[in-house]
């Protein structure tokens, strides 16, 4: 009976851990498509001629559009953890350059993502929210 209890206890502790470990975590897949950035360091973006973007493609590249320039470049993510690398910019002036400014500088900032639905959150090292998203 003892051997019953036990086996019953460390199956349901497996199946516990397996489900708070892999029903959250957020990854290249989970975070793949396009994303309309609705806020950038507290900034609306709204009231562009175009709204900004940013497009994860799943193979670790990204590309987007941060109010009058087009950005590119990599990116990893695994468990929630969000980093970009070799990223370039286009560099024009344009009526929105402090959407741009925000947009850009917010990218250099990213840490972490949170999705949830059809919205996303990147924040940055300290956990203070630096992006905020919706799905195209």
């Amino acid at each position: 009976m003892k051997k019953l209890h036990l086996i019953t206890l460390t199956a349901v502790s497996l199946l516990l851990a397996s489900c708070s470990t892999s029903g959250k975590a957020v990854d290249n897949a989970s975070i793949q498509g396009d994303w309309m950035i609705l806020t950038a360091l507290g900034i609306n973006t709204a009231g562009g001629e175009e709204t900004p973007y940013i497009k994860f493609d799943g193979k670790e590249k990204v590309n987007g559009f941060a109010g009058v320039n087009r950005f590119f470049g990599s990116y990893q993510c695994t468990k929630g953890k969000l980093t970009f690398s070799s990223m370039g910019m286009t560099r024009m002036m344009g009526p929105n350059m402090q959407i741009e400014d925000s947009v850009s500088k917010a990218l250099g900032k990213v840490d972490r993502v949170r999705i949830k639905g059809t919205s996303a959150t990147l924040y940055d090292a300290q956990g203070k929210a630096v992006i905020t998203m919706k799905r195209k």
